[in-house]
């Protein structure tokens, strides 16, 4: 988990209380939740049988949501058993038992009572096959109760005793907040929920699907080469797999950024019709949030950018429609969204990112706007200098290293936080970036962008072999998902299958592993200095140093990096950050001396010792507007000045 979490950003969450609902919502909640054990079935009868990756078929695609009454709930839920018992023959029985006990649910005008005793035998039929859940019992966290025909549900997470009706009633946040720390709780007691909590979560996904929010806090990135762990495992799944299987192991979400983006191409395999990686289904984000908690930060895939004719005509309706669709992700509490940058040249990408900068609604100390550039994908280059040197005519980008290297420039220059480099093409699966690349090119991608304080993340391909490579990059982030790596997928058709998160383990013991030899080590010091360059509290003889770990590690000189990693202990040994990200900056300048590279900046000593002052009091007072002008006017050379005494 990032250290650089919620220590600066926690609420006092309530402990125990009760919500009061009606047949409705408890009818709604035990059918979604049938219609989504159809498809958790289906995931474990497949994994039963353990197809190898030849062997696995599945003719049907992905299915858009739609919106279900009861009794539309009920024939979808029916058109599935049907298909599950084409594929399994032993679930005829359970077929016509759960169909029965679904008739009896759409009976109308039901003593509440019986309704209830019909909802716990669906839940233990379901259990049967599924075994999702343990038996009610006294000390588990959560009760539901019936009076004068209405449903309440009390949940405690302080004694774990639920058996009396907690006194506070909750709004709907505040039970929210309280079933995502249940599921918390759930996941470090490796312990599987009770048939009442497993309704109360249900409870809160209707909720969710009707617009409220909790409370949760925002997981940052956090700094390059503060963080506990450099490279995060970005683990990428349209969301049930999420949902089935990432989030069930606190071990799986250690060092990892839990990923929603829809991935199946199907037989469309021409990228310029249709996007490789699309938008997710939005209460898919929202259900993986709420399950993820504060124990990793969660991002979503947005996408390219669809102008109805060219830029500037196209722009008011685009920016305003992908800004809407960031806000509301970002507003789920999620740390990243990443937009595709195509279909524009190099001077419109700009533009395209400032909008999109100061059109999103979110925190952006702490919510990321990412970038993502194909390097399969050329881009005109029509800004004003390239105009200049090239006998004012635009250029062409082909190579896939410029391509990376423009990127770098035109996140900055758009003021977007995280650049990523894709390698999709019209195949599928997709050949791996790192081989699209030579290993002193990705090394120098993540370089030069690091040192411009910009977070980098590679994606497309990757298989298991590919890791080491780049993780001696000390990119910040790997893309992990798809048929390579952590789902099945029919060969034939490109349709998906179930998510294999039994290999996230398999991915972070690689990673420990690797990080741990020497241009491991080397890659995440690296990284660090060059965060502190950008930073500015690198010395001159720390830079020059830096410089020479670079060309050490670029050209695979392991023995000449053993030394100068020594000669670097002191700033190998330097703490990870544990506030907000721009307090851990600034406290690292503030205890830098006067002969670091922010120093310079300053007509005189006594004045880089009032500026430093002036964070100190900012940070001392958590103002992060403040924290942030004062740290980024050092980066413009626009130093902002001003006794603290004065303020």
């Amino acid at each position: 988990m990032v250290k650089t979490n919620v220590d600066y950003k926690k609420s006092h969450l309530l402990k125990s209380g009760y919500i009061k609902f009606n047949e409705g919502l408890l009818k709604r909640a035990i059918f979604s939740d049938l219609l989504d054990a159809m498809e958790e079935l289906r995931i474990k009868k497949t994994k039963e049988i353990a197809p190898t990756d030849d062997e696995f078929t599945k003719n049907t695609p992905y299915v858009i949501s739609e919106y279900y009454k009861l009794e539309d709930f009920y024939e979808q839920i029916r058109n599935e058993l049907l298909l599950l018992v084409q594929e399994f023959t032993d679930l005829e029985v359970f077929q016509t038992l759960l169909l029965h006990e679904m008739n009896k649910l759409l009976e109308r005008k039901q003593d509440s009572r019986i309704l209830l005793d019909n909802v716990y035998q669906i839940l233990s039929l379901l259990n049967l096959h599924l075994e999702a859940c343990t038996e009610n019992n006294p000390n588990h966290s959560s009760k539901l109760y019936v009076k004068d025909d209405n449903f309440y549900l009390g949940i405690t997470l302080e004694t774990g005793n639920a058996n009396n009706l907690p006194p506070q009633e909750l709004s709907n946040s505040q039970y929210l907040n309280i079933i995502s720390q249940l599921i918390t709780d759930l996941r470090k007691a490796s312990r599987l929920p009770s048939y009442e909590e497993r309704l109360a979560i249900r409870l809160a996904y209707v909720l969710l699907e009707k617009g409220h929010r909790p409370d949760g806090a925002i997981i940052p990135w956090g700094n390059t080469g503060f963080r506990d762990v450099q490279t995060y495992a970005s683990i990428t799944d349209p969301g049930i797999g999420h949902l089935y299987g990432t989030v069930k192991s606190n071990q799986d979400l250690q060092g990892v950024i839990v990923h929603i983006e829809h991935l199946e191409r199907g037989r469309y395999q021409d990228r310029e019709l249709v996007e490789p990686y699309r938008i997710p289904n939005f209460n898919i984000i929202g259900k993986v949030k709420l399950n993820v908690g504060n124990d990793a930060p969660s991002s979503s895939y947005v996408g390219r950018p669809l102008f109805e004719s060219d830029f500037k005509p196209s722009a008011v309706k685009t920016v305003h429609t992908l800004s809407a669709a960031c806000s509301a992700i970002f507003m789920d509490g999620l740390t990243e969204c990443k937009l595709a940058i195509e279909n524009m040249t190099a001077s419109e990408a700009i533009q395209f990112l400032k909008y999109m900068a100061g059109n999103v609604r979110r925190d952006p100390h702490t919510q990321t706007l990412a970038a993502a550039f194909n390097i399969n994908t050329p881009i005109l280059d029509d800004r004003e200098k390239t105009m200049n040197e090239n006998d004012g005519k635009p250029k062409l980008i082909t190579d896939r290293f410029e391509i990376g290297m423009i990127g770098i420039e035109i996140v900055q220059e758009g003021g977007f936080e995280k650049v990523t480099w894709d390698g999709t093409a019209n195949t599928y699966p997709s050949k791996c970036v790192i081989e699209q690349l030579s290993f002193a090119e990705a090394l120098t991608l993540v370089h030069r962008a690091h040192e411009k304080g910009l977070i980098t993340y590679f994606s497309a391909g990757f298989r298991f072999n590919h890791l080491p490579q780049v993780i001696y990059t000390g990119t910040d982030g790997i893309g992990l998902g798809g048929a390579q790596i952590l789902r099945y997928m029919d060969k034939k058709t490109g349709y998906h299958g179930p998510f294999k998160e039994e290999n996230i383990s398999k991915i972070i013991e690689i990673r420990e592993k690797v990080t741990n030899d020497t241009k491991g080590k080397a890659a995440i010091l690296l990284s660090r200095l060059d965060r502190m360059y950008f930073e500015k509290c690198i010395t001159p003889e720390d830079n020059e140093k830096r410089e020479l770990l670079f060309l050490q590690l670029r050209d695979n000189q392991t023995d000449e990096l053993v030394t100068t990693i020594q000669d670097l202990a002191h700033i190998e040994s330097l703490p990870i950050d544990i506030t907000h990200p721009l307090a851990s900056w600034a406290q690292r300048l503030v205890l830098a001396n006067s002969t670091c590279m922010a120093a310079q900046n300053f007509d005189s000593e006594n004045q880089w010792k009032d500026f430093v002052d002036y964070l100190q009091y900012a940070v001392d007072k958590h103002d992060y507007d403040l924290l942030s002008e004062l740290l980024f006017s050092i980066q413009n050379k626009k130093v902002l000045t001003k006794e603290p005494a004065n303020v």
